[in-house]
């Protein structure tokens, strides 16, 4: 018992002084954090959501969708899906490192 404990401790300590410990979360590792788009279209149009100007996916009426990136400041549009037209905006984003961020679109 007095090893398990011991071990247990000592593993603590290890990831107490490197921050790359096998506990720590993804995020926090790989530097990424959420983006997310909702869908609130009036007339149930789907998007497509572009950061940095690569396509995402694409966002359906209702639907809210979540995808990883990269910490930083990143450039996002939102487009119809059909039309690939501005739908709602063009905007300068910051992800914070294991935080949620993101957009609504009502157009």
């Amino acid at each position: 018992m007095k090893r398990t404990i011991g071990f247990f401790l000592f593993l603590l300590t290890v990831c107490a002084l490197f921050p790359s410990c096998f506990l720590q979360e993804k995020c926090s590792r790989d530097e990424t954090g959420t983006f997310f788009v909702i869908n609130s279209s009036q007339d149930a149009k789907s998007y497509d959501v572009k950061v940095d100007g690569k396509t995402l996916g694409t966002v359906t009426y209702g639907e809210k969708v979540d995808w990883t990136v990269p910490m930083g400041t990143h450039v996002v549009n939102i487009v119809f899906t059909d039309t690939q037209e501005t739908a709602c905006y063009s905007a300068s984003v910051y992800i914070y490192k294991c935080e949620s961020v993101g957009l609504t679109c009502y157009k």
